[in-house]
């Protein structure tokens, strides 16, 4: 597996810069072996990828089903404003870990770590954007509310493709492979490394 798929994957199934402050040159930055790094990496993005999931779920259901009414539009706009607000929470939680975690100890470690951080910032900006936008989706015709979903669908996608471009990219900062080599092998990795959305 390539880091532009490892990388993607990160906002691959949903639907701002730099969490730790600069280090100062007197004060070391954390580091951890590719293995280590891989593990906190992935294991920070469990809450994430569910909630991620779920909301894609939500939205995909007024897509695929429509709503009856405008009481179940209504319902509909609450479960999406929700999932959509835990997948904000759960990405800001992701970068928090993964800030924590430090420095892969890898070439171009800090600024593939800060990249990831920054990405999944923007994912959590991404996110809580949208569900301030499902806040005020109009629940009186079900036309209309099935139009507005989708409208709101295609602006986390258009918000989450500078991310996934940064995800892709990290490919090339991770000269020798060594975080894709250990992301591949790392088996809390596995649930979602295969995901896309």
């Amino acid at each position: 597996m390539s880091c532009r798929s490892w990388c993607a994957f990160a906002v691959g199934s949903a639907v701002t810069l730099g969490l730790a402050a600069p280090a100062s040159a007197t004060v070391a930055r954390k580091t951890a072996d590719a293995a280590q790094w891989a593990a906190s990496f992935c294991g920070a993005l469990t809450d994430y990828q569910s909630a991620a999931q779920d909301a894609k779920s939500a939205v995909q259901d007024v897509l695929d089903n429509g709503v009856a009414d405008g009481s179940a539009a209504k319902q509909a706009r609450t479960t999406i404003a929700d999932d959509l607000k835990t997948t904000s929470s759960a990405a800001t939680k992701a970068a928090k870990e993964i800030a924590a975690a430090g420095d892969p100890d890898v070439a171009n470690g800090k600024k593939i770590e800060s990249s990831v951080v920054s990405a999944m910032k923007t994912v959590a900006s991404v996110f809580a954007s949208a569900r301030s936008t499902a806040l005020g989706l109009p629940t009186g015709s079900p036309s209309q509310f099935r139009s507005r979903v989708d409208a709101l669908r295609k602006s986390v996608d258009k918000g989450l493709a500078k991310v996934r471009t940064t995800f892709n990219d990290l490919g090339t900062l991770d000269e020798k492979g060594e975080l894709d080599a250990a992301l591949t092998n790392e088996s809390s990795c596995s649930g979602i490394t295969g995901s896309s959305g």
